[in-house]
């Protein structure tokens, strides 16, 4: 491994992943991108990172969630394995239209939809109480800053943004929800203290742990 780049090795992971679980897991190797975001930058074990990922379609916008207990704080996440933020686009429009309904103000089945839906459901009902604030994190190889500058994608984070008020109505509490862009490009080393690399629009979050 020497010599070999950190973003040559989340490549690599991607590769192995997909190889390794593709038949059993299916979806698309970019799904495994996710997969390895929860594992490097959440900390959370393979065997309970399945469960919090979307592998296929069908998935509203959402490609997975996590609980973070300790900081009471529900993350939604769009992955993509591209530097390109204009990818996020329809992503957006469905979260905006269709995810942000289904998951807080439409408790029946959806149909066809992927089971990655139910399970922030069942998550989000268990801990109604405790959450206070929703993240909305889209994950890619690029630059946030420049996410942020696209005009293409502003309207769209505002519009989700605005979505607050269905939170409120669900929790019966004011909940926000924030929407993030994160870089997650490479895996830096196969240390336990230095496994990743994370930029995100919102520097006043909680940090992940860096170099």
């Amino acid at each position: 491994m020497h010599g070999t780049t950190g973003a040559t090795r989340l490549d690599e992971k991607i590769d192995q992943l997909f190889d390794e679980l593709g038949k059993k897991r299916g979806g698309h190797k970019n799904d495994y991108y996710g997969l390895i975001f929860l594992e490097a930058v959440h900390g959370i074990p393979r065997n309970e990172a399945f469960d919090l990922v979307a592998f296929g379609g069908n998935d509203f916008g959402i490609d997975g969630f996590f609980l973070d207990h300790d900081e009471h704080q529900f993350h939604l996440f769009q992955f993509k394995n591209s530097t390109s933020p204009g990818q996020f686009r329809e992503s957006m429009e469905r979260i905006a239209q269709v995810a942000i309904p289904a998951l807080f103000s439409d408790s029946r089945p959806v149909a066809d939809s992927q089971p990655i839906i139910d399970a922030a459901r069942r998550a989000l009902r268990d801990a109604k109480t405790e959450i206070e604030q929703v993240f909305i994190d889209f994950v890619f190889r690029g630059d946030p800053a420049a996410a942020e500058r696209s005009e293409g994608l502003t309207s769209l984070k505002d519009e989700i943004e605005e979505k607050s008020w269905v939170l409120e109505s669900y929790f019966d509490r004011p909940v926000s929800i924030v929407v993030r862009y994160l870089r997650f490009d490479e895996i830096k080393s196969m240390k336990p203290t230095d496994r990743f690399d994370l930029t995100m629009s919102d520097t006043t979050s909680t940090p992940a742990p860096m170099e």
